[in-house]
């Protein structure tokens, strides 16, 4: 090489330097600003729409990139620094994540029009509603609140096998509307079924059904400045 490429070579090397130190500022920008969230199927159903258009409101809201799955999917991202943010729907929830609670979503047991338990002046008991096989969801965590609010109730037994464990609110609506089964599932999700006639909701005695909905993350590190940005957000959107 001759001494002028050499000197060149000199001369570009600050600037080679400058533009490898900018390109990185510019990642670790992208990286603060940006938030990869997991949510549980029934958060992703009920509540990210409002979310979504809250943030699409907000000046300068922080760009989400968002993962749906299971509760157990959404712990195992949080865990794993996938996700900075996670929103379950389980009952419990892990003791090394830090998390805060952000709503109680009521659950129903629905059955069909012409189910005995339609009957808006009948009360099921809670041992009758345990030896009964219902509908869940794939996820469990009906199942899991169900179980719970039954242990709380007085009854000792084991719940009954699934009549059908299926995925997505749609089909177990259908299901129960078609007469296979009662099922548990948010009620929420619900209304426009039992708005409309196409389920009528079972009075249990002695308990309610709610699941909480939670927030978790990691304590290390700590949230970014956009992530307390965007629970800000949803905070007031709720």
């Amino acid at each position: 090489m001759s001494d002028d490429g050499k000197l060149v070579i000199e001369w570009a090397r600050p600037l080679l330097e400058a533009a490898d130190t900018f390109a990185s500022s510019v990642r670790s920008l992208r990286n603060t600003a940006d938030i990869c969230l997991a949510a549980s199927q029934s958060i992703s159903e009920q509540l990210l729409p409002g979310w979504m258009d809250a943030l699409r409101r907000a000046p300068d809201a922080p760009t989400v990139r968002l993962i749906s799955g299971s509760s157990a999917d959404v712990i195992k991202r949080v865990r794993g620094h996938v996700a900075t943010l996670g929103f379950i729907e389980t009952p419990e929830v892990p003791d090394d994540l830090a998390s805060q609670r952000i709503r109680n979503d009521p659950l129903a047991i629905v059955v069909s029009p012409d189910h005995p338990w339609a009957d808006q002046d009948r009360l099921v008991s809670p041992a009758e509603l345990a030896r009964t096989p219902l509908i869940c969801d794939d996820k469990a965590s009906g199942r899991c609140t169900l179980e719970l609010a039954l242990q709380s109730a007085g009854v000792d037994d084991d719940l009954a096998p699934p009549a059908a464990i299926m995925t997505g609110t749609g089909a177990i609506a259908g299901a129960a509307a078609s007469g296979i089964a009662p099922a548990v599932v948010s009620r929420s999700l619900v209304r426009p079924h039992l708005d409309s006639g196409a389920l009528a909701e079972v009075h249990i005695e002695g308990i309610r059904l709610y699941r909480p909905f939670t927030m978790v993350w990691t304590g290390q590190p700590a949230p970014t400045s956009a992530a307390h940005q965007f629970i800000s957000i949803i905070t007031n959107a709720s």
